[in-house]
């Protein structure tokens, strides 16, 4: 027995039937044609497709996967579909659910705007291969007959981004693909089915407040001020002020915003005390000195380590917009035993995410 689809040799026909062997010829005249047997007594594998929530993420473009996974296909190891010596079928991979109208590349569009999706199965045999859906694979018997298993195969589940503006809901519930013989199209070898709101598009909106680039102004402080490796002076507060939309979908769905900083460590700290370096150059440019980046959200000022990732609130869908706003601190920071006055510029990118 061999995996779908991929042939394997069945015993009952022996080769010492001699004689009788005109007669199969005169026969197979006859049931060239004959349609492969679907073994009645296997029941239909069914691949439930619970992906869970799909985040998508703002900085996403049309054609991304935004999320992929596999499901083992629980299938019986007895072959499905047995072939006698001649006889053929097609075994069809098709799309089922209604409404969900084909974009190119086995891409079908959603229920919900901007969102596709697409099928396939791998470990379909070695003859033939990975195969997405739509498919139609032509089988046949070799002498002795062929057997086909699902057994050992996985079907894969892609989320795809189709439009640059996305809605946020629940996928479809219902049956979306049919693995079947074209001859016996109501009896089908597999199924995959959405239940209830097992995928579930997230899709959240975060808008800066003011300007994306900001600078801050740190008065000037006399180098006297610094007592040594890791003091500090001239703290001045800032903030990231944003206006974000958790989207429209089922209640109780969310989506967590993120927000990280990335920049060059200054000489002589490491990312973990997120102090950034001087990017001054010149006879003008302080030496020793860099400038750190507090979170000033909670009651002990907290350093924020370059490259860090902050989570700074819950979006819930159906909730419309809602203020989120960081509150930082920007500090000049002592990072070297001998510090020399000067100028101090430094450098730092942030990056919002969703989860």
């Amino acid at each position: 027995m061999n995996r779908l689809l991929r042939g394997g040799r069945m015993r009952a026909l022996s080769l010492a039937l001699g004689g009788a062997l005109l007669c199969l010829g005169v026969l197979a005249q006859g049931t060239a044609h004959a349609a492969c047997t679907r073994n009645g007594s296997v029941r239909t594998a069914v691949v439930e497709m619970n992906v869970g929530r799909v985040v998508v993420p703002q900085e996403s473009a049309v054609g991304d996967v935004l999320v992929r996974r596999e499901f083992p296909i629980q299938a019986s190891s007895q072959a499905v579909v047995n072939c006698a010596w001649r006889q053929s079928d097609t075994a069809e991979g098709v799309v089922v659910i209604p409404g969900f109208a084909a974009l190119g590349d086995s891409v079908y569009q959603t229920n919900i705007r901007g969102i596709g999706i697409r099928l396939s199965r791998l470990g379909a045999g070695g003859s033939v291969g990975d195969v997405r859906y739509p498919h139609s694979l032509p089988i046949s018997g070799g002498l002795g007959g062929t057997s086909y298993t699902l057994a050992g195969s996985r079907f894969v589940v892609e989320i795809i981004k189709t439009e640059s503006s996305t809605s946020s809901g629940a996928l479809t519930s219902g049956t979306y693909s049919s693995y079947r013989l074209s001859s016996n199209r109501n009896n089908p070898m597999l199924e995959s089915r959405i239940s209830g709101e097992a995928i579930t598009i997230i899709s959240p909106t975060c808008s800066i407040l003011g300007q994306r680039n900001q600078t801050i102004n740190l008065a000037a402080v006399p180098i006297s001020g610094f007592s040594g490796v890791g003091s500090t002076q001239g703290e001045v507060p800032f903030s990231l002020d944003m206006r974000c939309n958790g989207g429209s979908g089922i209640s109780g769905t969310f989506a967590d915003v993120y927000v990280s900083f990335a920049g060059n460590a200054a000489p002589g700290t490491n990312a973990s005390q997120g102090v950034l370096r001087n990017e001054e150059s010149g006879g003008n440019a302080a030496s020793g000195i860099g400038i750190q980046m507090l979170d000033d959200r909670g009651s002990a000022n907290t350093p924020i380590a370059l490259g860090e990732t902050l989570r700074l609130a819950r979006l819930n869908a159906n909730e419309g917009d809602s203020s989120v706003v960081m509150q930082l601190l920007a500090r000049y920071y002592q990072a070297q035993p001998n510090a020399r006055a000067g100028k101090v510029h430094a450098i730092a990118t942030y990056n919002v995410t969703y989860q």
